[in-house]
């Protein structure tokens, strides 16, 4: 069955003359399926975080934009960065077609197309950052356009994934990181995280929801991306703004990294403005929620979650002490990096009272066996404080994966912390779902960092 966007899609090409089989330029036809991802972007956003938002588009067939002809490393001697490589480039008329298209379907991105200015080149960036006292290679998708005019940066913190073959740096031609390349053509140097655990490291579990881990390498991420700017080895130049945007575990890692950022002195980047949308910003209030539920539709967060805090070493104990016996033998073979989270959830239960261990449902608050796990749900949430930078929070009502709670008490912590009330607001998605929110979230936090930016 196609989406309706996609139906959408048929009758403007029919009211364009393409059932006259008129001949179309490589543009025309690269535009055509550039809105084919763009219009999975209603749901894509949402999607990183239930599995199934690449298999709405066949990325395996050809998408916009121009490969690389050369995919070799180039090597660079930064204390940060150490190697670029190219992957694509997209042209300023086909970000610029695109968008157009987009707007039909989504008014609210109208102002895009008319922003389109710079031709993008896209990279996969190593760069150093530390791991449990010890130095890594973590990888980063960034996307700059090709101008010498000073442009910010965008940090886009990516939703739960659990698949290696879906990382920013390995699918980005996919139709969310294609999206998110090409806003680098109305002037910013986007880059997208792959998270410690894929892109180049993974030889490590990825440290879910682990709150200071996720921070270091993002921080790092945004240090390398600033050093190579000062080494000329690519076409782009940087302003010093810093805009943070992200969603679902993307949200609540950009929340802490907000939080990192705010305390910083003489950051090479200054924070202008972060956008978050529906984040597990509490992990005790989130697993509180999942736990009170007969049914949930994801089950897989929660053991994602313990995995992460074992390798982490915030916990020891064996699975058996958190899940059902059947499900605790199976649980460290899903998390492999080879299933989506779908897949992951088919081999598990919605029935929340049969994946848990009885003994943490009955005493996950009351038992000293627990009290590990509690202390690293308290550690890894983000902590309110008394921020200078403005803050759009962003929530679907009818969000049942991550209450919209979460989000208002946030607030709440933000102003009592001593946050002005006028540099925090939350945007709610009457009627949208986790998924649904997803891309108007984004669409409001681009626009927003235009106003920001004078675009």
């Amino acid at each position: 069955m196609f989406p309706l966007s996609t139906l959408f899609f048929f009758r403007i090409a029919e009211s364009n003359g393409f059932s006259k089989q008129k001949e179309m330029t490589m543009i025309q036809i690269r535009v055509c399926i550039h809105f084919f991802l763009l219009t999975a972007l209603l749901w894509a956003i949402g999607c990183d975080d239930s599995g199934d938002a690449s298999d709405a588009i066949d990325t395996d067939s050809d998408t916009s934009g121009t490969d690389s002809e050369t995919e070799s490393p180039i090597p660079l001697s930064g204390q940060y960065v150490s190697s670029i490589t190219p992957l694509s480039e997209i042209t300023a008329d086909e970000v610029s077609g695109l968008f157009s298209l987009m707007a039909l379907q989504v008014p609210e991105s109208g102002s895009f197309s008319a922003l389109a200015t710079y031709d993008v080149a896209v990279y996969k960036m190593v760069y150093r950052t530390a791991y449990q006292q010890s130095d890594i290679a973590a990888s980063a998708l960034l996307a700059v356009p090709l101008t010498e005019t000073p442009v910010p940066v965008i940090s886009y913190q990516n939703g739960t994934n659990t698949q290696y073959s879906a990382a920013p740096t390995e699918d980005y031609n996919g139709q969310l990181m294609r999206v998110f390349t090409s806003i680098a053509s109305m002037g910013y140097a986007v880059v997208i995280a792959d998270y410690i655990g894929f892109g180049e490291s993974t030889q490590l579990f990825h440290p879910y929801l682990c709150k200071d881990v996720t921070v270091q390498s993002l921080s790092d991420m945004l240090l390398a991306v600033d050093e190579l700017d000062s080494m000329n080895e690519l076409t782009f130049s940087l302003n010093g703004d810093l805009f943070l945007v992200g969603y679902s575990q993307g949200g609540h890692a950009t929340m802490a990294l907000h939080e990192y950022l705010n305390a910083q002195t003489d950051y090479p980047l200054v924070l202008q403005a972060t956008a978050a949308g529906a984040g597990p910003y509490d992990l005790t209030d989130i697993n509180a929620h999942i736990l009170s539920l007969a049914q949930y539709e994801q089950p897989y967060y929660g053991p994602y979650t313990v995995l992460a805090f074992q390798s982490m070493g915030f916990i020891s104990d064996d699975l058996s002490l958190y899940f059902a016996a059947d499900y605790a033998a199976v649980i460290p073979s899903l998390y492999t990096g080879q299933l989506s989270s779908d897949d992951i959830n088919g081999s598990l239960t919605t029935n929340m009272q049969e994946l848990y261990a009885p003994a943490l449902i009955d005493g996950l608050y009351t038992d000293t066996a627990y009290e590990t796990l509690l202390t690293a749900f308290e550690e890894n949430s983000v902590a309110a404080i008394a921020s200078q930078t403005p803050i759009r929070l962003y929530h679907g009502t009818a969000d049942t994966y991550v209450p919209l709670d979460l989000t208002t008490n946030l607030v709440t912590a933000f102003i009592d912390a001593g946050t002005p009330e006028t540099l925090i607001e939350t945007i709610e998605f009457e009627g949208e779902d986790h998924q649904s929110a997803g891309a108007p979230a984004i669409i409001d936090a681009v626009t927003w960092f235009n106003e920001l930016s004078g675009y």
